[in-house]
């Protein structure tokens, strides 16, 4: 549990540290946001274990997946910005990983009972 409070509390420390130290503000600006990705979803599953009100806790635990869904696509971003490869390829796949991330999110957020309710009951009688 205490795992997710302490990467919550680092990855708070690195966002302040390097926002006000970096000197390239792009890249400054990808590193922030990958960042603040890994917070969200870290405090969200520090708070989601240790609460006992279901309502709380599962919202919590949705908000994991926001966290979750961001954190490979701002990684790839700032990584690609990092190593000053902004191609059009890299354009490309960025742009598509953006746009699959966005589609969770908006089924992670609005369809979240419908739509993986509705995959897993597929997928258990699939294997029936």
């Amino acid at each position: 549990q205490f795992s997710g409070l302490l990467t919550a509390v680092a990855s708070l420390y690195l966002v302040i540290l390097v926002y006000k130290n970096a000197i390239d503000k792009y890249l400054r600006q990808r590193f922030v946001l990958y960042y603040l990705s890994l917070f969200i979803w870290s405090l969200s599953l520090f708070i989601c274990t240790s609460i006992y009100n279901y309502q709380l806790s599962y919202f919590f635990c949705q908000l994991t997946h926001v966290g979750a869904i961001m954190i490979p696509v701002f990684f790839l971003h700032f990584t690609y910005a990092y190593l000053n490869k902004m191609s059009s390829k890299e354009r490309l796949i960025l742009r598509i990983l953006y746009g699959t991330a966005i589609f969770f999110l908006i089924a992670a957020i609005f369809f979240r009972g419908y739509f993986f309710v509705q995959i897993f009951v597929f997928l258990l009688r699939s294997k029936q």
